[in-house]
């Protein structure tokens, strides 16, 4: 049976580490190790580890800032045989290890994912919307478009191959994740262009029997125009590295850049709107300002 190393990357929030590695103490069984990767520096992390470590193998590691960074940090310390990234505001219970360990029995799987539990957002086109799909630029559920949009999955209770899993639950083999490792150019979609990557050297399993529940903290915290701006940044950073340019790949990127001003206007966020007008200005560095996770 494969042995499990947790990594959790966090700035600032010992409270919900501390919500966390309580959900994952009720789990049967426990992961072997926890890894808790500070982005700062907290005597009060320090605390709350501390509270934590008999029960649950914990070591708490101090990183530079990013969540690129802290992820890294964690695969360099990991012992398990597979890594499971969680973001400190989610909610585990259950069986959820004893699942992941019967999905990597399957020795062609690299990476395993389940269904994301989030609240839903008050926009318009939400990320679960419907409208999503008719989003231009081909591609399959848990894929990616032509230029590196993630197609989301919607048939939420049919376990398939992806090629996406989100950052806040992505469990990988320990050796695959070392080999691939997270782009630190990148403060957001990371965890976009890690999975895509991955996809290429093994499979990826979407299982909706194993769940979890994202609250999405950080993202209320993130002020709109300097998050657009870089966001921009991000896309064409994405789409240049991993995709081929195409005409149709290209002209459908244009569109796509398009729908999303729009979607900002329709929802209010005349900001976010003006942010992504003048990302071609924008830099993964104006997004370490915003706390994400």
């Amino acid at each position: 049976m494969a042995a499990l190393s947790v990594v959790v990357p966090t700035v600032g929030r010992p409270d919900r580490v501390s919500l966390l590695l309580a959900s994952i103490a009720r789990c049967d069984p426990h992961p072997d190790e926890v890894l808790v990767v500070d982005g700062e520096g907290s005597d009060q992390l320090e605390t709350v580890v501390a509270k934590w470590d008999a029960e649950l193998n914990l070591k708490l590691l101090v990183s530079p800032r990013g969540v690129s960074r802290q992820r890294n940090a964690g695969i360099a310390s990991a012992r398990g045989d597979v890594i499971v990234f969680l973001d400190d505001d989610v909610v585990i219970e259950g069986r959820t290890f004893a699942q992941i360990h019967e999905a990597f029995d399957d020795q062609g799987v690299v990476g395993v994912t389940g269904r994301v539990i989030e609240p839903r957002g008050r926009r318009l086109v939400a990320q679960d919307s419907r409208l999503r799909r008719w989003i231009p630029g081909g591609g399959t559920q848990g894929g990616f478009t032509r230029y590196g949009y993630p197609r989301y999955v919607y048939d939420v209770d049919v376990p398939r191959d992806v090629q996406f899993m989100p950052g806040c639950f992505a469990c990988v083999r320990t050796p695959a994740a070392r080999a691939i490792g997270f782009d630190e150019n990148l403060a957001v979609a990371e965890d976009e262009d890690f999975s895509y990557r991955l996809s290429h050297i093994g499979r990826i399993r979407y299982l909706p029997e194993i769940s979890i529940i994202h609250r999405k903290l950080g993202f209320k915290s993130r002020e709109p125009r300097t998050f657009d701006q870089a966001l921009v940044w991000t896309r064409r950073y994405l789409f240049r590295k991993n995709f081929e340019q195409t005409a149709l790949a290209r002209m459908q990127f244009g569109i796509f850049l398009i729908t999303l001003v729009a979607h900002r206007i329709v929802n209010g966020d005349l900001a976010g709107a003006r942010g992504l007008l003048h990302g071609h200005g924008g830099s993964p560095r104006g997004l370490d300002s915003v706390a994400k996770r």
